[in-house]
């Protein structure tokens, strides 16, 4: 077996350690997706990619009497073999870089994982294309009827002369769309970005978010040390029927020493079926509370939630940092839950922190506590104000998804239930441990 052969990744494979999406091939990490009852349209996917349903234990009338879920994980994506420099060397920050969307299944309730593939990549053009060079994060929002629509963040991958932020590399942001009718097992993109900064330059700015130089934007980092941000859209269908979409952006601020703050962007789109109709009107930021808070320079992954009493709680990833691929263990990351205050026409007000923000009462994960990022709704469950989430394991050598963590928003504030973290990473240790032995000496 050469080299390529032992680092393929085949469509159907089972990915099946312990209920983890785990595997020494691949990075895997910002995990979002949704859990539904199987569709005539998954079947549809699961022919057009190629994967013999009988051979996951699945028969024609699952995807009928609607009886049996299926669990879609997509997660950025990236195989390890793509982050070897000229030299041989492992160069771990390079998976962002060449981030795509993979999707893995399950149809056991997550006990067991299968590689569905990476529905969603970089478009192929050496020409200016707005997603032609790295796609990252966004969501994925499924009808009864298996029909898919997804948002996700695109980078072009012609980096213009005179770009100077810190991996000289461009990172100009777009919020991109596609849609799929096979229960999102492949997607069709649609022609233009859902948000352009270049585009939408005088409406972001007009409606109070921070972007700096037209000419230059993307090719340096901003005011506030880290690079442009306006990324990872959660797809949201409200009560109502009215689609929404909420991504993390930044806003001008008087308040904050480098007249830059994080904040989260709305928008409400003009048709609720279809993404490519364009949006209404680009809302007002969402600012984060006054507090420590306000000393991050990031916020990446919102996702705007329903407590029990129909209330909306946010959840939103921060981070102090000051390029694309820093170090983990130099950065400081925490997962946050806000309440928020009704806005007008529809759009939501400000985020208000859950007891007292100083003593991280209202902070749900650490990077240095639990070595955590990245919250993001799987599934809700029966009960109202509760879902179950996916975080990754931030280690620069292996990035992978844990087993689903519930999350309850009832109650004075959010409490998260994080499973037994050492028991996962002992079992991920001994598998590397394992992997080393079979490749070296075989001892």
């Amino acid at each position: 077996m050469n080299k390529q052969e032992q680092n393929e990744l085949k469509i159907g494979e089972r990915i099946d350690f312990k209920g983890m999406i785990f595997d020494s091939r691949f990075y895997a990490w910002d995990c979002v997706g949704f859990q539904m009852p199987l569709t005539p349209a998954h079947k549809k996917g699961f022919d057009k990619v190629g994967i013999d349903t009988s051979e996951v234990g699945l028969e024609d009338k699952d995807f009928i009497d609607g009886t049996k879920d299926i669990i879609q994980k997509y997660t950025q994506f990236c195989m390890r073999i793509d982050c070897i420099d000229e030299d041989g060397h492992l160069v771990p920050e390079r998976m962002y870089f060449n981030a795509r969307y993979a999707l893995f299944f399950s149809v056991d309730r997550g006990n067991t994982w299968v590689f569905g593939g990476t529905p969603i990549e970089a478009t192929k053009s050496n020409s200016y294309e707005a997603d032609s060079g790295i796609i990252w994060s966004g969501s994925f929002l499924p009808d009864k009827d298996g029909n898919v629509l997804a948002s996700y963040t695109g980078v072009p991958k012609l980096i213009p002369e005179g770009a100077k932020n810190e991996l000289s590399e461009y990172v100009l942001q777009n919020i991109m769309g596609a849609s799929s009718d096979d229960g999102g097992f492949t997607f069709k993109k649609e022609g233009e970005p859902l948000i352009s900064a270049l585009r939408d330059f005088d409406d972001l700015r007009e409606a109070g978010y921070y972007l700096g130089d037209r000419k230059k934007l993307g090719m340096e980092n901003d005011p506030d040390g880290t690079h442009m941000t306006q990324r990872d859209m959660q797809l949201l269908r409200k009560s109502d029927g009215s689609l929404w979409g909420y991504f993390a952006a930044k806003a001008i601020s008087e308040k904050h020493k480098t007249g830059v703050e994080p904040c989260i962007c709305q928008v409400e789109f003009n048709n609720a079926k279809k993404l490519g109709d364009g949006i209404k009107k680009i809302g007002p930021p969402m600012m984060l509370p006054e507090g420590p808070d306000r000393e991050f320079n990031q916020l990446e992954c919102p996702n705007v939630l329903v407590n029990d009493k129909g209330e909306n709680v946010v959840i939103a990833s921060l981070a102090q940092h000051w390029k694309i691929g820093q170090p983990e263990s130099t950065a400081v990351k925490e997962v946050k839950a806000y309440k928020v205050t009704e806005g007008k026409n529809g759009y939501l007000g400000t985020l208000e922190a859950f007891g007292n923000p100083n003593k991280l009462e209202n902070t749900l994960l650490t990077n240095k506590e639990h070595g955590l990022y990245a919250l993001c709704v799987i599934t809700n469950q029966s009960s109202p104000g509760e879902y179950d989430c996916a975080a990754f394991q931030v280690k620069e050598d292996h990035k992978y998804q844990l087993p689903s963590m519930r999350v309850n928003l009832n109650g004075e504030k959010p409490n998260i239930e994080i499973p037994d973290l050492n028991y996962y990473r002992g079992l991920v240790n001994d598998k590397l441990i394992e992997i080393a032995r079979d490749t070296t000496t075989g001892k």
